[in-house]
């Protein structure tokens, strides 16, 4: 299975989120890592609804335990939530996140986010496990593999 990541400047170091297009699930796995700042985060996700390979209703299956979260406000949520909005706005699309988190502030933070977007066509959902997500979403634990 390739990956089909999503391709970033390359005169700016690398995003600490990683997006990879999985069609073949109606899926995109995003790969947190290192430390997040709000608007690394925010770019981030600006960059991934303006690709040509994003279609609004792919699912989402993020993967948050290498990442340290200690810079994700508030503020940030909002502003990823608000993103999530516009990028769906008019489609009429449900679709599904499935965060993989194994500390408790990216658990508690996810659940906030779902908290701000409560009103949104997102139904997003914390594990603990990757097999927990996988099986949520009905995808392979291979879609994590590059």
């Amino acid at each position: 299975m390739r990956a089909n990541p999503v391709t970033h400047d390359e005169r700016r170091p690398p995003l600490p989120i990683v997006h990879k297009f999985r069609p073949e699930h109606n899926l995109v796995v995003s790969v947190w890592t290192g430390t997040v700042p709000d608007a690394e985060a925010l770019a981030s996700y600006a960059e991934l609804y303006a690709h040509e390979k994003w279609i609004p209703g792919m699912d989402e299956l993020a993967d948050l335990r290498n990442a340290d979260m200690t810079q994700i406000t508030t503020d940030g949520l909002r502003g990823i939530a608000k993103l999530v909005r516009e990028a769906i706005k008019g489609h009429g699309v449900e679709f599904r996140s499935a965060v993989i988190a194994s500390d408790e502030l990216a658990q508690a933070l996810i659940r906030l986010y779902g908290a701000i977007n409560e009103e949104s066509k997102e139904d997003a959902c914390v594990f603990q496990t990757v097999d927990a997500a996988v099986e949520w979403l009905g995808v392979p634990e291979e879609v994590l593999e590059d």
